[in-house]
Parts: C-alpha cells; structure tokens; sequence
C-alpha cells in the first residue's frame, strides 16, 4: 500500500512540477527544470596576406675553458643580432629571448667525470612587421653570416588578427 502511495505522489509531482525518473531501486525525485538549448554553427572565411614574419634563430657556443667565456661568446653573437635588426629597424619589443642554457659538458675516464668544456645558448624569436620580403631576407641574411648562429625556422603571421577574425565573424 505504502509503494502505491509513493508512486502515485512521484507521478503526481513529476506531472505536476517537474520530471522523475524510474530506477532498479524504485523512484526518485529530480526538480531540476528540463534545459533546452539551442546551438548553431557558421563559417565564414577570409583569405588573407601576411604581413609578419616570424624568426627562430638560436645562438650556441661550445668549446669555451669556463662558463663564462661560453656566456661572454654567446652574448656577443645575441648583440649582434640585435645590431642587425636595429639597422632593418625591428623594435625591442618584437625580439624575445628564451630558453637561455649554460653548463659544463663532461666526458668520463675511468668511471669517473672529466669535464671537457662549457656550453652556452640561447634562442631569439623575432617579428618582423609590416615590412616587406626584402627587408625580411636581408635581416635572415645578416643573421646567417653571425657566428654560433643557428636558424630554427621562419613563420609568416598577421600583424592585426582581430580585423580578419571580426570580418570572418561578419561572414558567417
């Protein structure tokens, strides 16, 4: 009697205020308000130029008696890549440094650690914006000729991507 009476006033509730749900173990209650939702989706699409171009280039020097020789050496080959790119007129905020390393390199004799030399490194990325390909090429040209250079890639990128992504926007 008392699980008909339980039954009845679930089916009444779930009529009445919201929905229930039946399980193995009998009834329970849930007064959560059913969602609806609505989702849509669109494409818009925006063929583009770019206008930056995005250097990696890393400076490595090996081989030096102590570790700060090896520093000393890369921070002269990381000023003169920064001459380079004063004179093509790229601004301090658009070169960032990162990944700076500096360590001994060891061997081993017997078992037992010989250190052989110190290590330095470091690596540079470097926009080039709104400028055109020439000055970009004579920028990785003048880098290229820099010793303990090491080029990691060239990317192109849009100096103002809001622009293209609220067009792109518009056309969807």
């Amino acid at each position: 009697m008392n699980q008909n009476l339980l039954a009845s006033v679930v089916l009444a509730l779930g009529i009445i205020g919201g929905a229930y749900m039946v399980s193995s173990q009998g009834f329970t209650i849930s007064t959560a308000p059913a969602i609806k939702t609505l989702s849509t989706t669109a494409e818009g699409k925006v063929k583009i130029i770019p206008d930056t171009v995005v250097i990696s280039a890393g400076v490595e020097v090996h081989g030096r008696s102590t570790q700060e020789a090896a520093y000393n050496d890369m921070n002269i080959s990381i000023n003169k890549v920064k001459e380079v790119l004063k004179a093509s007129g790229v601004e301090d905020k658009n070169i960032q440094t990162s990944g700076l390393y500096a360590s001994a390199e060891y061997s081993y004799a017997d078992g037992k650690p010989v250190r052989e030399w110190y290590q330095a490194s470091t690596t540079l990325t470097i926009r080039v914006e709104k400028k055109d390909q020439k000055v970009a090429n004579d920028i990785l040209d003048g880098i290229a000729k820099i010793d303990n250079i090491r080029m990691n890639g060239v990317n192109y990128d849009l100096a103002d991507k809001e622009s293209v992504y609220a067009e792109a926007r518009k056309l969807a």
